[in-house]
């Protein structure tokens, strides 16, 4: 039996009763997995990163779609050039232009921060131009890359549709002289301001988008809702960041857990700001963060991933210790062949809800909870199209496919945290961020392989298969090995909640 205790809405810890024996195996501190399990994970791991890898090497249709999305956003950012100075939004309880703030937004994706398709340091060109010549050109003239960056670009406008929509809800202003706290409590009610927003969106998607606001309110009735941020099932936190002392070593600051959503965040609780706010630690945590441009780069502790070069998900122990079938299938030359310096996802979070804990019981890896960064790519894709995208498999999951792959090659997400929101999407009925639903009694990467089949090349939907053929072996001998493995939910029995 599961105990989960809980301090209001938030999530303390999760037991499990067994022979009349109580263990905590999940808290703020991650989630306990024996040595069978975490061979599991691994091996999973793997498998991951191979499908990702050959989907970004040949999408097939899924890169054809991604194109369609990339060329109208390319002619949106055009028309924001044009006439945004015209449009003024409200974001983050500040008034400014509409091409002022998408051009603010775009800039994560400057050659220096860390984000996974950004500009390349040896582009000579500003960033706007460079990103809408990245845009109209076809993913089969680039690398994988290119891919990387239209759908990073995607989820940066979708990021922002949702922002300026959602506005964060109950921080007022304040005049305070900390500029820290002037940020996170400047999320004032924007309520009043949604409408403007709408006006000024709907103006610079003229042409590709009639009206933004049905899509949004369909979106948020079946995809992004208020289920998929219950922190019982999502909860999570940053490891806390490393910043050198006086002797130039690094050391984890002291650092005070707040809520993200203040800092226009996102989900989970993060670390902007050191006990003491006037103290050097508090100075050189700023400068490296950089405006959070650096956010998933900084040192953190107890980070799994150390060689911030190499992508996906795999950390250093489990990098050196490959499987020959996994090596047999060129897993370390398709690494090799994607590195790039980038924040790591999967160093920065911490999972330990409940979605993350069952997904390990199955042994599925979690990195970063159900991703938020995937819906919003599928809202920019609604939103781009103009009209609802639900029930319409043949755009939503190329588009998914290619999110995975985005997100696992960054460390940001997991096949279990991105897919099934798509799979949904595409069946038009609501997310449910759980393990438990009906889909979920067909295996996750035999379903993989069914949509690799349906809309991936068919070189790529036979490596998703060798790949798939690995893993399966590993398991099959983890299970002679260890009789007692099981990656049954019902091994959790009935769940009970308690308030602390």
């Amino acid at each position: 039996m599961l105990t989960i205790y809980k301090s209001g809405n938030q999530l303390d810890s999760i037991s499990i009763s067994q022979a009349d024996e109580s263990k905590t195996i999940s808290s703020a501190k991650g989630i306990s997995i024996d040595e069978a399990k975490q061979q599991a994970l691994t091996s999973a791991r793997m498998f991951e990163a191979g499908t990702s890898m050959n989907i970004l090497n040949k999408p097939g249709s899924a890169g054809l779609v991604i194109d369609k999305y990339a060329k109208t956003l390319e002619k949106t950012i055009e028309n924001i050039d044009k006439k945004g100075d015209q449009h003024k939004v409200v974001f983050n309880n500040k008034e400014m232009t509409i091409k002022e703030l998408f051009h603010k937004q775009f800039g994560q994706m400057s050659s220096d921060s860390d984000q996974i398709g950004r500009q390349s340091k040896t582009s000579d060109k500003p960033l706007i131009e460079w990103l809408t010549k990245e845009l109209k050109t076809p993913i089969g003239e680039l690398n994988h890359s290119g891919m990387l960056t239209k759908i990073k670009s995607l989820s940066v406008f979708g990021t922002t549709v949702w922002q300026l929509m959602t506005p964060p809800e109950g921080n007022r202003p304040t005049k305070s002289s900390d500029p820290i706290e002037n940020k996170a409590k400047n999320a004032a009610d924007f309520s009043a301001n949604r409408d403007k927003n709408i006006k000024a969106l709907n103006s610079v998607l003229r042409g590709v988008c009639s009206d933004v606001a049905p899509l949004y309110k369909e979106f948020t009735q079946k995809t992004r809702t208020k289920a998929f941020d219950d922190p019982l099932t999502r909860a999570r936190s940053e490891r806390m960041p490393m910043v050198e002392d006086e002797k130039g070593q690094l050391k984890p600051v002291e650092g005070k857990y707040e809520d993200a959503a203040k800092y226009g965040l996102g989900f989970g609780q993060v670390v902007q700001r050191v006990h003491d706010k006037n103290s050097l630690e508090q100075k050189k945590l700023s400068a490296a963060l950089n405006d959070n441009k650096n956010i998933n780069g900084i040192p953190r502790e107890n980070a799994p991933i150390q060689d911030l070069n190499r992508p996906y998900m795999m950390s250093e122990d489990e990098i050196k210790s490959i499987p020959q079938g996994y090596k047999d299938l060129g897993i370390e030359q398709g690494i090799k062949a994607h590195e790039l310096n980038h924040g790591t996802g999967v160093n920065r979070w911490q999972p330990y809800g409940v979605y993350a804990l069952e997904s390990t019981q199955q042994g599925l890896p979690f990195a970063g909870a159900q991703s938020g960064g995937t819906c919003d790519i599928l809202l920019a894709a609604t939103v781009l199209s103009g009209n609802s995208l639900y029930s319409n498999p043949k755009e939503v999951m190329p588009l998914t496919l290619g999110a995975a792959a985005f997100m696992n090659y960054g460390g940001y997400h997991t096949f279990n945290e991105v897919l099934p929101i798509g799979e949904a999407m595409s069946s038009g009925k609501p997310f449910v961020p759980s393990n438990r639903t009906e889909r979920n009694k067909t295996e996750l990467y035999d379903r993989v392989q069914s949509h690799a089949r349906k809309y991936l090349p068919p070189i790529t939907e036979q490596n998703i298969s060798s790949y798939k053929q690995v893993h399966t072996g590993t398991i099959n001998e983890l299970k002679q090995q260890h009789k007692s493995l099981s990656f049954d939910l019902s091994d959790f029995g009935n769940t009970t909640f308690y308030n602390k």
